[in-house]
């Protein structure tokens, strides 16, 4: 079946959550955002994004065991963020051209056991770890926050942007 809707911003969480006779959407020109799970658990096994700025929410397609195809935006002026579990557990995707990357978040594709491609822009920023999206989410204006996941890198990190402030 087929859905057309010029007016649809985002697709909001958990909307195809676990439609198992789901086999393949295209995202349309004017989606601006897949929400958390929104196609969870699906049957989907081809996905495609037709317009060029989309954020990809957590989990959005978190298990689809039979997801295999995934065509990101490839346009000139693309541009996507790809949220923590965005494809955890799509344990048939073999490979993702994600060249137009402006974010990838840790875990995107955790357990992704056939996957043996991806393809990444030269430079593509990574989210900052728990500590700053936790002080998002408290609301906390007035202080840093440093994931110090990084051992030594982190705590280096996190040195040198103290010494900043002070300067």
């Amino acid at each position: 079946s087929k859905c057309a809707g010029e007016n649809i911003k985002e697709i909001g969480g958990k909307a195809f959550y676990s439609c198992e006779s789901l086999k393949e959407v295209i995202i349309g020109k004017n989606i601006q955002r897949v929400g958390a799970y929104a196609f969870s658990n699906s049957g989907l096994e081809k996905v495609s994004f037709v317009g060029e700025y989309i954020t990809l929410e957590t989990s959005a397609f978190n298990s689809c065991k039979n997801l295999k195809s995934v065509k990101m935006p490839s346009g000139e002026n693309s541009s996507y963020s790809v949220r923590r579990y965005t494809f955890e557990d799509c344990i048939s995707l073999e490979s993702i051209d994600l060249s137009k990357a402006s974010m990838l978040d840790d875990y995107s594709f955790y357990n992704c056991k056939k996957l043996s491609e991806v393809i990444l822009p030269d430079n593509v920023p990574k989210t900052p770890s728990i500590a700053s999206i936790l002080q998002y989410e408290l609301g906390i204006k007035n202080a840093a926050a440093f994931d110090l996941n990084a051992a030594c890198s982190g705590f280096v990190f996190a040195y040198n942007m103290a010494v900043s402030y002070m300067n």
